[in-house]
């Protein structure tokens, strides 16, 4: 009595399975296996991508597995599990598309709108942008604010805007990024700088501190403290100009020397400031003396003078008196 044999094809198509499921991270491994119930033979199984292979049929499961090692390279790559039978109508295949996770290649940096200084009270924004990685790196920041997530597909990006006031100058904000590969977490840091006007009046002094004789120097200056910047300080007044500055202190000298044409004259300091309400001047008014020199003659002639001056025109001093000439 003789046996045919029957031939017979399984009843599905091959299914694959991914181990570790999901997305992979760059540089870690990933094993896929193809496996078909059924049939008669069982089905033969293959596969088109490169990697480590083997045979895992057991009983009536046709099964075979690859390992690989990827890279991001690798991302949304296909492999093919292809079923072949004995039967020639029987040949499905089925596909595993990867999906890799991988690093930005750069850092985040920070865009600030409008840049430079900013006028306290007026509005910042803060935009923080990492290109790259698959997934986007997820960007947080540690300020407080109104925030707008602007992603695209192959860019994240995340901003903050807030009002700013005199205290906030010098403050770090901190955009950081995190991601699935763990060792991606960089931290970029941005400092303000506010504009605020100083909040003391000018101050002018004035050396010497009295009246001036004709034909001496003075010297005039004027200060301003506070603010940051330090303000913008002018005279109207002309002379040898010298300027000092520290960080928030400003002083603006002038000096000239004087005559009698002078005398009540106004010397006007003026600040100006990125903060356009700040326009303080502060005034100075000069007194002039001026100096009579009489010759010996004239003054013995002058039968009213003391005989101090006498003594004093003597020892070659003057006798001061103030300009109304």
């Amino acid at each position: 009595m003789s046996l045919d044999f029957i031939s017979d094809v399984p009843g599905t198509n091959p299914i694959i399975l991914q181990n570790p499921p999901g997305g992979i991270l760059t540089g870690k491994t990933v094993t896929l296996t193809c496996s078909v119930p059924g049939g008669n033979p069982l089905a033969i199984l293959s596969w088109n991508c490169s990697g480590t292979k083997e045979n895992n049929t057991v009983g009536n499961t046709a099964s075979y597995s690859i390992t690989m090692s990827v890279n991001k390279s690798y991302n949304n790559k296909i492999c093919t599990c292809t079923a072949n039978h004995l039967i020639s109508t029987y040949k499905p295949t089925v596909q595993q598309n990867l999906v890799v996770y991988y690093a930005p290649d750069d850092r985040p940096g920070i865009q600030q709108t409008p840049p430079g200084g900013i006028i306290t009270n007026h509005i910042v924004i803060l935009t923080c942008s990492v290109k790259g990685g698959n997934p986007l790196s997820i960007l947080r920041w540690n300020c407080t604010g109104d925030t707008t997530n602007s992603t695209t597909d192959t860019t994240a990006t995340y901003s903050i805007s807030f009002p700013v006031n005199k205290t906030q100058n010098k403050a770090i904000c901190t955009c950081s990024a995190s991601h699935p590969d763990t060792s991606y977490t960089p931290v970029k840091e941005h400092s303000l700088d506010v504009y605020f006007a100083p909040d003391r009046n000018l101050t002018i002094q004035r050396t010497p501190a009295g009246g001036i004789i004709s034909g001496n120097k003075v010297n005039l200056t004027c200060i301003a403290s506070g603010g940051n910047p330090p303000a913008t300080l002018s005279w109207n007044c002309s002379g040898t100009n010298t300027n000092y500055r520290t960080e928030y202190t400003v002083s603006y000298n002038v000096e000239f020397t004087v005559d009698k044409s002078d005398n009540n004259k106004v010397c006007t300091c003026s600040a100006i400031h990125p903060v356009t309400t700040y326009r303080p001047q502060a005034q100075n008014r000069l007194i002039v003396y001026c100096k009579f020199i009489f010759t010996f003659f004239e003054l013995l002639n002058c039968k009213h003078i003391q005989i101090e001056l006498f003594l004093s025109m003597i020892r070659l001093t003057a006798n001061v008196t103030k300009c109304s000439l």
